[in-house]
């Protein structure tokens, strides 16, 4: 009788235990089916807030946790479940959504060869740091600098910083307010101030792959202090152009066209022209090799100062 008992059990018990994985299994399948369904459906494909898509992904890594947890073997067919909801969740973390926050750090150093004013060949570096919650603000901090030191003497220094805040109104439209300062050894100006703001509007911004196109408008003051110890300041309109095209793998274009006219004498009409044009060579998730060419032409420049100033610059980038 015991040995019919024993025999009984043995029968049972891997029926009752593959009945219970089932079970599990298709438990975790209708989970996982409703995140995706919820990840997908229309309210959510574009959602309005990262808070909407905060739990869902929250749920799916705990989805995820337990499905380590409970799998036991190689053979476990819930490894398949387990793939699918890794995917689901690299989906998620790689979507575009309103107040997603984002940080962005961005270091590049190497040598620029410059003409105009000068003919020499410098050494240049940069940092930018971006805080981001998109579509929502945008605050932008821009640090570079160009130099050249012979014999104890300076031969060139450049120095751009910036500080710009955005604000969207829509997923297209927005307004800002920047803040820029330079010295240009180059242009003979010691120290040089610029505020200004306006409005900007996205006629692209696809994200894969990479294609953005924007126009901006505005106005605002700026003033010059030069070498020979005059100044100048003036109210100015800005228009600006930029293009950005991820157009081969690791391989990237962008351009960025500033048309900047004095907006208080229009009898004696002054302007500058400045243009950056950029080619960006992707070598892994942190590292790049860059070229930009930039260009500033002034109507009004110092005497003895040529119109226009330009320089080739070779550098790596660093975005952590």
């Amino acid at each position: 009788m015991r040995f019919i008992i024993i025999m009984l059990i043995g029968l049972i018990m891997p029926t009752a235990l593959a009945a219970q994985e089932t079970g599990e299994q298709q438990s975790y399948t209708e989970k996982l089916k409703a995140l995706e369904s919820q990840f997908k459906s229309d309210e959510t494909s574009e959602p309005a807030d990262y808070e909407k898509l905060l739990p869902l992904m929250q749920k799916l890594e705990q989805l995820i946790a337990e499905l380590k947890k409970d799998i036991s073997a190689q053979t476990d067919p819930r490894y398949a479940l387990l793939a699918q909801a890794d995917n689901l969740l690299s989906a998620m973390k790689a979507k575009r959504v309103t107040g997603k926050p984002g940080w962005e750090f961005v270091i590049n150093t190497g040598f620029s060869l410059t003409g105009g004013n000068s003919d020499l060949l410098n050494l240049n570096g940069g940092l930018k740091i971006n805080k981001s919650l998109l579509w929502i603000n945008d605050i932008t901090l821009n640090v570079n600098f160009d130099y050249r030191l012979d014999k104890e003497e300076v031969k060139y220094r450049k120095w751009t910083i910036s500080l710009r805040y955005g604000h969207s109104l829509t997923r297209a439209f927005y307004v800002f307010v920047q803040g820029n300062y330079r010295s240009d050894f180059a242009s003979a100006v010691d120290n040089g101030i610029k505020f200004y703001g306006g409005a900007g509007y996205w006629f692209f911004d696809i994200p894969s792959p990479k294609l953005k196109f924007g126009l901006e408008a505005g106005g605002g003051w700026y003033k010059d202090y030069f070498a020979n110890g005059t100044d100048e300041s003036h109210a100015i309109l800005d228009a600006r152009l930029w293009f950005f095209w991820n157009f081969a793998e690791g391989v990237t274009f962008r351009e960025d066209l500033d048309f900047i006219p004095n907006a208080d004498d229009f009898s004696d009409f002054r302007f500058v022209l400045k243009s950056t044009t950029g080619l960006e060579f992707k070598i892994n998730t942190i590292l790049a090799l860059a070229f930009d060419l930039n260009i500033r032409y002034t109507t009004n420049p110092q005497p003895t100062k040529k119109n226009t100033d330009y320089s080739q610059t070779a550098k790596l980038v660093f975005k952590l």
